[in-house]
């Protein structure tokens, strides 16, 4: 069984995807946003925004104008071959079944425009920073952060800067060069883009992730 949900707050849409049931929590002061996921594999949860079907910003090669991605979040385990996540921008529609990261022991994610940050099945503490163009080869930077601990909080970000046409990925307001990407490389995701927010069960241990807040802007 699958249940979706819509919910209107501070001015977006969002919408909701869980395998299972969704649940509402009661609003609390200085709280978190915190997506549950049970023991059995390949079980995900899944928030975006933009009722699923509309994205927030356009990515463009060359573009003039800048914009933002930032979020502070935790993870429930940090234990190999228990959860994968990914929380960042991704194309319309991923808050369904399979999506946005696949079915399989490491959960990549999907074949789908997609810039972000990802933990795979396979590596509990390995926080990676991914992008796609959908149909072009994945791209990615390894271990841009190291989870050191469960319910510990990590600020991550990126921003595109139009004087080197680059996305610039920040950790804990460091930035980590080595993940910046040109807007021009073949793999760039231009298409529509969403805040993303998952996390999917790799079998055995039932998972979480919470996410204090998400922030996202851009030039007009």
């Amino acid at each position: 069984m699958s249940t979706q949900d819509a919910t209107t707050e501070s001015g977006f849409l969002f919408y909701s995807y869980h395998d299972t049931t969704t649940a509402a929590l009661t609003d609390a002061e200085k709280g978190v946003l915190d997506l549950d996921v049970g023991a059995n594999d390949n079980d995900s949860a899944t928030i975006i925004t933009g009722d699923n079907v509309t994205g927030l910003l356009v990515p463009v090669d060359g573009g003039y104008r800048k914009w933002w991605f930032e979020a502070r979040f935790a993870v429930g385990t940090i234990t190999d071959g228990a959860q994968a996540i990914f929380i960042g921008l991704t194309e319309e529609g991923q808050a369904a079944n399979t999506k946005p990261m696949a079915d399989d022991g490491t959960h990549a994610v999907n074949d789908i425009d997609h810039v972000g940050f990802h933990i795979d099945g396979a590596d509990g503490d390995g926080l990676n920073f991914v992008w796609n163009l959908s149909g072009q080869t994945a791209q990615s930077t390894a271990d841009v952060a190291t989870i050191s601990a469960v319910d510990t909080y990590y600020n991550v970000g990126m921003k595109y800067e139009p004087g080197d046409n680059k996305v610039h990925v920040y950790v804990n307001g460091v930035e980590n060069v080595d993940a910046a990407f040109l807007l021009s490389h073949a793999s760039a995701p231009l298409d529509n883009l969403a805040v993303c927010m998952s996390c999917k069960a790799d079998g055995g241990t039932p998972v979480n992730l919470l996410v204090d807040w998400v922030r996202i802007a851009g030039e007009y």
